[in-house]
């Protein structure tokens, strides 16, 4: 067991031996013993100290509270106090100080021990509540910064699994617009007929249905039809009139109808610009 180090301040060099022999007889250790609260506070810095028996009443610029004071704001020693005084202005003042607990004189050898005893454990039970509550406060810390790092690694994860869902929907539009749409134009050029035109006008109304969320950001903002947003599409790639009338099976009339809610929706009915221009810059 390790020997508990007891540091003396005490004016009266009879009473401060007196204390020292009851300390070794009791088994403690006496790291040292002197008379003034300037001296207490040197020693105390250079020694490894547990607890200090200290006189309230000490001559010099310091008396023994203040030495108190000055020792557990510095090195939060225990301090236990040993006095003959009853004074309420003194004891109040002690109390502020927050001791471990009063020796009163004279004592007992099995007094002194119990005080101490109680002082040592109340001491231990201090520094492990703090080092419980800083251990927690770390646990508390590193639980807050590996929760930040989940959350920027979920919010990497979601950004990465978003910008892949929006590679592979325009990947399909892609294919649909491609592989699917381009071969329409052919399918009308090699059998000129009304009513395969109409179904296939039918058939890119509904695939453009499809593709358009993927591929055109103008939908979102602004309410479309599925012809509309068709029309947009050829428009966009040059086609006349005549030939988006053919594509989707309606008239020319049809399409300049087309055309002009397309204007207005968008905000560009009173602007003289080319439709496509205007189309392509807002995409």
């Amino acid at each position: 067991m390790t020997e508990t180090n007891i540091l003396i301040v005490e004016d009266e060099r009879i009473i401060a031996e007196d204390l020292k022999d009851i300390l070794l007889e009791l088994g403690y250790g006496v790291c040292g013993s002197v008379s003034s609260g300037e001296a207490a506070v040197d020693l105390a810095e250079k020694t490894e100290t547990d607890l200090v028996l200290m006189d309230i009443k000490l001559d010099g610029a310091m008396d023994g509270i203040d030495t108190a004071d000055a020792m557990m704001r510095r090195f939060g020693i225990p301090i236990v106090y040993t006095t003959a005084f009853s004074d309420d202005a003194i004891l109040q003042r002690a109390r502020q100080t927050e001791p471990s607990g009063y020796i009163i004189k004279p004592y007992r050898a099995s007094e002194i021990k119990s005080v101490i005893e109680i002082a040592l454990f109340k001491a231990r039970m201090e520094k492990e509540r703090k080092t419980f509550h800083h251990q927690l406060a770390e646990k508390a810390k590193q639980d807050a910064e590996q929760l930040h790092e989940m959350q920027s690694a979920l919010k990497i994860l979601m950004e990465y699994r978003e910008n892949e869902k929006t590679e592979i929907l325009r990947s399909v539009a892609k294919n649909l617009n491609d592989r699917v749409l381009s071969h329409f134009d052919t399918i009308r050029m090699r059998w000129p007929n009304a009513d395969l035109n109409q179904l296939l006008g039918a058939l890119e109304v509904t695939i453009m249905e499809i593709a358009s969320p993927m591929g055109s950001k103008i939908s979102e903002h602004v309410h479309l039809t599925p012809m509309e947003s068709r029309v947009i599409d050829l428009i966009r790639q040059g086609r006349t009139s005549k030939e988006i009338a053919n594509l989707l099976g309606i008239t020319v009339r049809g399409v300049t109808f087309h055309r002009g809610n397309i204007r207005r929706k968008l905000g560009i009915h009173n602007r003289k610009k080319n439709l496509q221009t205007l189309l392509n810059e807002l995409k």
